[in-house]
């Protein structure tokens, strides 16, 4: 595509009007009465300017003439052209969000402008990055229109979120300092943006919309309860309906910028529960879909001999929502007994050390924390008092430390796992202090962690999904309800599944097969207020002018020149100007 770099010098052009008005007018003589003609005879009548219009005299001579200052305008202006052997590299970042699926077809818009900007260019070579909660390359480089457009096809709009930043960061790494990048999205871009490697396109539309933010269902006493939000992302109250649970509805007022919370109790029921809005602006966020909650709970057994710290143990179990306190047949056993758990159990083990009063020291902190471990969530072991052996001999990863000793360790048995904790109940302060609970607390969410099924049923958009799975399967096959299936593999005796599609996501494992719910409730997804159609931004900064353009000045000189040269001969032949 042809571009001026000096355009100003265009202004030249208005010397065409004037050459033209000299041919044109013509200058008008008064009438002279003579004797004879005798002496004029053959001789034309002089026509030099004046203000008479009369016919053209030299059409040739005047194009020429035009056609030289067109040339010398031009030229003036700083023509330059794209080098046909430069072929461009350009970086496509596609917007992954849901909110591209609005009523008005964005994406559609985008797919249609990008093919137009591809064909209307010369040769190139482009990528397209999918922007969603993790960036990532849509497929391989492509060098022609309709391929780029083909792999466009495949540009999903159903993420929670779009890591713009992330996608724009490996655009520029991927392409390089020349490469071209073009953002497609619903939003304009949010300052001013010049010339450079970045162009930002939105096509997106400013509407109001109703959408559900949150919801919620929980078991409550012999039935369950449901919370739905429906929040108004307009500029104007709003007045919608609310149906439930195939043929129940409620209808209310919600003010602009507000949220409406409607708690249902409902009968207990092994059925999805759906809460559906309207149509309105964005369909995908008016639908919500409730799995009932499982209500996993792991059998404790405990053979303490310290009075004292099984009063403390035992209060846990009967308080904790996901333990219960059983005498035989448990999957997780609390002792201080050096012996007892046959090494064929399947049970996880967490062992108190209390070592004799002799080898015991006092630590106060600070203490050396694995923050990365599961069973230091949420700890912080602050002024707390810790009486333990001193010996840095204890089998297993140090999970907390003081120093070189190692006071709480974990390793794998057998059929599980074991934790050691060494203290000296009778002379710390760690029973007493929240530090405690949380560690038990901890230690059966993980080992829940590792059976066999979902520990939820409800997840958000983007979230992730764990799914313990028992046996050796080496991946489990997810099979969303509007996506093509995938396989994900099993790493240590688990699955994490991203929940990336709105709706119903089975999962096989083996022969079970277990069923999880995915809801978008994005406040920020679903606000269209902000949406709009613009283009920010140009590729034509110095830089690329520079490296990609080549000046066309020195041709149109040349033709100048020659043109002025059959101008001369033109007039010489003629044997000068009549």
């Amino acid at each position: 595509m042809p571009l001026l770099t000096l355009p100003i010098a265009m202004i030249a052009l208005a010397a065409l009007p004037a050459l033209a008005s000299i041919y044109w007018l013509r200058n008008r003589y008064r009438r002279q009465e003579v004797s004879s003609l005798l002496l004029w005879g053959g001789q034309r009548e002089a026509r030099e300017g004046g203000g008479r219009f009369s016919r053209l005299q030299t059409p040739l001579l005047l194009l020429l003439e035009l056609l030289a200052i067109l040339l010398l305008a031009v030229a003036a202006a700083g023509p330059r052209v794209q080098a046909l052997a430069e072929r461009q590299s350009i970086v496509v970042v596609l917007d992954g969000s849901y909110s591209m699926q609005a009523e008005h077809d964005p994406r559609g818009q985008a797919i249609e402008a990008l093919r137009k900007q591809l064909a209307s260019g010369g040769k190139y070579s482009a990528q397209l990055i999918l922007a969603d909660a993790n960036p990532h390359l849509l497929g391989p480089p492509t060098t022609r229109p309709d391929e780029t457009v083909e792999q466009a096809q495949g540009w999903d709009t159903h993420a929670g979120s779009a890591d713009l930043a992330g996608a724009i960061t490996m655009a520029y790494e991927l392409g390089g300092p020349r490469a071209k990048i073009l953002v497609l999205t619903d939003h304009p871009y949010p300052d001013e943006l010049g010339a450079g490697q970045l162009q930002w396109w939105s096509f997106g539309e400013a509407k109001p919309n109703l959408a559900i933010t949150s919801a919620v269902r929980n078991v409550a006493g012999e039935g369950e309860r449901v919370m739905v939000e429906v929040t108004n992302l307009g500029t104007a109250s709003a007045h919608t309906t609310l149906t439930f649970a195939g043929d129940q509805s409620r209808s209310f007022d919600i003010a602009a910028a507000a949220s409406h919370r409607l708690w249902l109790d409902l009968r207990a029921s092994d059925q999805p529960f759906v809460a559906q809005l309207p149509d309105d602006a964005l369909a995908i966020d008016n639908r919500a879909v409730l799995l009932p909650q499982p209500r996993p709970s792991l059998r404790v057994g405990v053979a303490i001999d310290d009075d004292a710290l099984q009063e403390s143990v035992v209060r846990f179990v009967e308080h904790a929502k996901n333990a219960t306190l059983v005498t035989d047949g448990e999957q997780l056993l609390i002792t201080d007994r050096p012996t007892g758990v046959p090494a064929s159990s399947a049970a996880w083990v967490l062992r108190v050390i209390s070592e004799p009063q002799a080898e015991v020291s006092a630590y106060i902190g600070p203490f050396v924390v694995d923050r990365s471990h599961p069973l230091t969530v949420g700890t912080s072991f602050d002024r707390v008092i810790w009486s333990a052996g001193s010996d840095d001999a204890l089998p297993g990863r140090p999970v907390v430390m003081v120093g070189n000793v190692p006071l709480v360790t974990e390793a794998p048995r057998a059929l599980g796992r074991e934790v050691r904790l060494r203290v000296r109940p009778d002379q710390s302060s760690l029973m007493q202090s929240p530090d405690f609970p949380i560690l038990l607390w901890n230690l059966v969410d993980w080992q829940l962690g590792t059976l066999p099924g979902l520990r939820k049923t409800n997840y958000r958009l983007d979230s992730t999904a764990r799914l313990g799975v028992a046996g050796t399967l080496e991946q489990v096959n997810v099979l969303p309800e509007d996506a093509a299936p995938r396989a994900v593999p099993v790493v240590s005796d688990g699955v994490q599944i991203t929940a990336d599609r709105v709706g119903l996501t089975q999962v096989q494992a083996g022969e079970r097969s277990y069923t999880f719910a995915v809801n978008t409730m994005s406040y920020e997804e679903s606000d269209l207020r902000a949406a709009g159609t613009s283009r920010a931004g140009s590729w034509l900064d110095e830089a690329t002018v520079r490296d990609e353009y080549r000046s066309i000045a020195w041709l149109l000189l040349l033709l100048t020149l020659v043109l002025l040269g059959l101008h001369t001969a033109l007039i010489s032949r003629s044997g000068g100007l009549s």
